[in-house]
C-alpha cells in the first residue's frame, strides 16, 4: 500500500504535463530510459544468478527486476538513495577480470600453502587508509564501487568502509599491494 502511494507520487512528479519546459521532458525522458535500463540490467544478473533460460525463471526474473526497479525508483524520489557514479570511476570495472584472474591464482597458491606448508596461509585483516570523500551522491557512489569492485575478486573482501577512521576494512587470503584500481578508487597506500 505505502509502497504503492509512494510510486503515484513519484510519477506524479516525473510525467511531463502540458506546458512543460524541454529540459523538464528531457530530464524525464532520461529517468525513464534509466529506468528501463536498470531493468534489463537486473534481468541480465537474475539469468545469470540462475544459469537457465527455463520459462519459468525468466518470468521470476521478469518479476523481480521490476519489483527491485520500482523499489529502487520509488527510493530514490524519496532521497533515500544517492547513487551518482562518475564515468571515470565506472571505466575502473574494465580492471577487475584480470584481478579475478590474478586473484584465483592467489587463492590456488594459498590453498597449496595450508595444504602443504606448515604456518598455512598468511592470510591478513587490513585497515587500508582511504579517501573517503563527503557525502555527495559521487562519493558515495565512489565508495560503493570500491567495494564492489575489490570484493569481486577472490583474493580480497571488502569488509567495510569506516568513514570516521578514513579506512577500508579488507580481508586479504595472501597479503598483496594495492591494486591501480583500488588506488584509483580512494585506497591510499
Amino acid at each position: 500500500m505505502i509502497l504503492a502511494l509512494c510510486a503515484r507520487r513519484a510519477a506524479a512528479t516525473l510525467m511531463p504535463t502540458k506546458g512543460t519546459s524541454m529540459a523538464a521532458r528531457t530530464r524525464t525522458i532520461s529517468y525513464w530510459v534509466s529506468l528501463a535500463a536498470t531493468w534489463l540490467i537486473l534481468i541480465g544478473l537474475y539469468l545469470l544468478f540462475t544459469s537457465t533460460l527455463q520459462k519459468e525463471e525468466v518470468y521470476a526474473g521478469l518479476a523481480a527486476a521490476a519489483i527491485a526497479t520500482t523499489g529502487s525508483a520509488v527510493c530514490q524520489s524519496l532521497g533515500l538513495i544517492a547513487f551518482r557514479p562518475r564515468w571515470r570511476d565506472l571505466r575502473q570495472v574494465w580492471r577487475v577480470p584480470w584481478h579475478i584472474i590474478h586473484d584465483t591464482g592467489v587463492v590456488l597458491r594459498a590453498i597449496g600453502k595450508q595444504i602443504f606448508t606448515r604456518d598455512g596461509a598468511p592470510s591478513i585483516v587490513l585497515g587500508i587508509p582511504f579517501d573517503v570523500g563527503d557525502d555527495s551522491p559521487e562519493a558515495l557512489a565512489r565508495r560503493a564501487l570500491a567495494l564492489v569492485f575489490t570484493t569481486m575478486t577472490p583474493g580480497t573482501v571488502v569488509i567495510g568502509i569506516v568513514n570516521e577512521q578514513r579506512l577500508m576494512l579488507a580481508h586479504q587470503i595472501i597479503p598483496e599491494p594495492l591494486t591501480d584500481m583500488e588506488r584509483h578508487l580512494g585506497a591510499r597506500a
